[in-house]
């Protein structure tokens, strides 16, 4: 869905059901595709929506929402409504509810971003394991930061030397001895040093020799945390 979400809008209203502090929900157009979006808050209820906002016509719709069984998981639909219709949406504390219009006309001509929404609609397991983890630590390892902090000029070398002097097992043990469930290290950021090989940024710039380490750091906190 938020492949095809657009950046600017050519009408937005705020729905009957929205309640200050309670629940938000609001329908925004852009050309002739509609967007419906609910927030709830920290109470589970259950709303009924007038789709007159779609006017006239038949639209096909993709309806995504909480799944009941799995927090981590949502339910996508495909359905084909009007404005005449009532959408019903089930939410729990916290939960919310997206569907997005388009005419019914039109849809075989959506055939190809219909096809990459279908693959979105795979079960939303990948973030489990991030939600059993509760919670972690998230670091940056920045060639124009550690410059600042040791008062030296960044080059090929010395960031090489900096990286190659990370302690990155005993940055293993400071994580598992606080209880994190998992370490996210940013791999590089603006200033073109990396902690891991980027053929990407090599081609796109042409820089020889490239400011990045040889050898892969970004996979080394995972293997240290494995000893």
């Amino acid at each position: 869905m938020k492949s095809v979400v657009p950046a600017v809008w050519d009408e937005t209203i705020v729905l009957p059901v929205s309640q200050i502090g309670e629940i938000a929900a609001f329908a925004r157009r852009s050309g002739d595709t509609w967007f419906l979006a609910i927030l709830n808050g920290p109470a589970a209820k259950t709303v009924e929506i007038p789709l007159s906002f779609l006017g006239q016509g038949e639209y096909r719709a993709m309806l995504m929402r909480d799944d009941k069984d799995n927090d981590a998981a949502l339910q996508i639909e495909n359905e084909t409504l009007n404005g005449k219709d009532m959408l019903s949406a089930d939410l729990r504390a916290g939960g919310g509810f997206i569907a997005r219009f388009w005419p019914a006309s039109v849809a075989r001509g959506l055939s190809p971003v219909t096809r990459a929404i279908s693959d979105e609609q795979r079960p939303r397991h990948r973030a489990a394991w991030m939600k059993k983890a509760r919670w972690g630590v998230m670091t940056h390892y920045l060639a124009d930061w550690r410059a600042k902090v040791d008062n030296e000029k960044m080059s090929v070398e010395n960031w090489n030397d900096m990286v190659d002097r990370f302690d990155v097992e005993g940055l293993a043990r400071q994580v598992e001895s606080v209880g994190a469930g998992y370490y996210l290290i940013t791999i590089g950021q603006n200033s073109g040093y990396y902690l891991a090989p980027n053929t990407t940024y090599d081609r796109l710039v042409g820089i020889q020799p490239r400011p990045v380490r040889e050898h892969t750091m970004g996979g080394e906190p995972d293997r240290a945390a494995s000893l």
